[in-house]
């Protein structure tokens, strides 16, 4: 799923993780001159900068994957209210299941809905 990470988005991380080894591998240098027992310590900073990066790539990709799945989510309900149960609508929904669900006062309000429509109230 990296791969579907923006191009963008992608290269930015690249350009940052270049940055952050350079500039760590230099500041390293500078403090290991300075006090070599602290080189252990500027190298587990590097590495805990390294793995941030890492960490918001992962969460950027999970973000991702979630807008993929609510679309996902969309498009299988836009297609079950045209071809519910994989068939047309037409052969699957039939008076019946609306009566079903909204009941006998279903029939008046289509009966006063035609009317209006038809301008004959």
């Amino acid at each position: 799923m990296r791969e579907a990470l923006p191009a963008d988005v992608a290269d930015a991380l690249g350009v940052l993780r270049r940055h952050l080894e350079e500039d760590f591998s230099r500041f390293g240098a500078a403090v290991e001159k300075l006090d070599p027992t602290l080189k252990r310590t500027a190298e587990n900073a590097a590495r805990g900068a390294l793995k941030d990066t890492q960490d918001l790539e992962r969460k950027l990709i999970a973000s991702l994957k979630r807008g993929n799945e609510t679309l996902l989510s969309q498009v299988s309900r836009a297609r079950a209210a045209v071809a519910p149960w994989g068939e047309l609508q037409e052969r699957a929904l039939t008076l019946a299941s609306f009566l079903i669900r909204y009941g006998p006062e279903l029939l008046d309000g289509l009966d006063a809905e035609v009317a209006r429509w038809t301008g004959a109230s």
